[in-house]
């Protein structure tokens, strides 16, 4: 563990092996406990075996401490991140890393350029933790602003298809607000948990009216002030469900609106003021029927009424 003299071997051009005094010392090698306290002149040399490594790393002495060779400045301890100030002259390079041990947050230097160095994040801030087990596609979101907690939002997007997702094996029966894409009639759609059904997300609107009275058991009006029916409507051009309606009226009588599909009622909303609304229909309808609006046979006489039906889409 002594120190050699100051002599190393080299080759001259010549290919003739020379000895010749140098101004530095090559210590031995060992532990970091055994290591000289202090080099003598600057680019000393001590070699270390690392036991974590298992490898050997030169030392050298830079005239103040010992430094790994090639190793470059590193922050470990640092408690902020790093700023454009922590640059070359302050002894950071290219390669740099810096932990900023407050956010559990990793950055490596891109540019070292003095006052404005340049430092990349290169972790997530921290391990994401959520809960111990969660449902097959399930949806998740963040619990909080850390960025580090992740809860279930108890809501599942089920893959994409072209029937609504069938429960069974490893598909979980749907509940309120699972969603799923479908690939047949080209809407997103959600499961309604009160109607107990697969409905597009869309909803669309169909209007209805008279400029005047509509008497009691007759339709009204639509397009062009022509006469609805059974077979004069709007034609579905998918399966749907009427979900509400909603209106404005030139009287409050009491009276009845029947939605009917092909003559067939599927839905009532009673109405006994100028206006009102009503969503909580279910009247479900297939595709090409006609649908249409009947003042019912059991109410008044309806004046200057504009309805509109609320209908979603659905496969099945």
């Amino acid at each position: 563990m002594g120190t050699t003299s100051r002599q190393i071997v080299y080759v001259d051009t010549d290919g003739v092996e020379t000895i010749e005094m140098v101004d530095m010392d090559l210590f031995g090698n060992g532990s970091v406990a055994a290591r000289p306290g202090a080099g003598t002149v600057a680019g000393d040399i001590y070699i270390i075996y690392d036991v974590a490594k298992g490898q050997y790393v030169w030392n050298i002495w830079n005239g103040a401490a010992w430094k790994v060779i090639e190793d470059r400045k590193s922050n470990l301890t640092a408690v902020v991140a790093p700023t454009v100030n922590d640059d070359a002259n302050s002894g950071y390079e290219v390669g740099s890393i810096w932990v900023d041990t407050a956010l559990d947050a990793v950055y490596v230097c891109a540019d070292s350029t003095v006052g404005a160095a340049v430092w990349k994040k290169v972790s997530s801030g921290g391990d994401v933790t959520g809960p111990s087990s969660s449902e097959k596609y399930g949806i998740a979101r963040y619990a909080d602003t850390t960025g580090k907690i992740i809860e279930d939002t108890a809501v599942r997007m089920y893959p994409e298809g072209a029937v609504d997702p069938v429960p069974g094996g490893a598909v979980p029966a749907p509940s309120a607000g699972d969603l799923y894409f479908n690939t047949a009639i080209k809407h997103w759609m959600y499961y309604d948990g009160t109607r107990t059904k697969w409905l597009s997300i869309d909803s669309n609107a169909f209007q209805v009216g008279n400029n005047g009275n509509t008497p009691v058991g007759t339709y009204f009006r639509g397009i062009a002030g022509n006469i609805l029916s059974a077979t004069a409507g709007y034609t579905a051009h998918y399966n749907g469900t009427v979900v509400g309606l909603s209106w404005s009226r030139g009287d409050a009588d009491a009276a009845t609106f029947n939605v009917r599909a092909s003559g067939v009622t599927i839905a009532s909303a009673a109405s006994a003021a100028t206006s009102g609304y009503n969503t909580a229909l279910n009247g479900n309808f297939n595709q090409g029927a006609i649908l249409a609006v009947e003042n019912d046979a059991g109410g008044n006489a309806v004046s200057d009424p504009q309805i509109w039906i609320w209908v979603k889409w659905r496969t099945t």
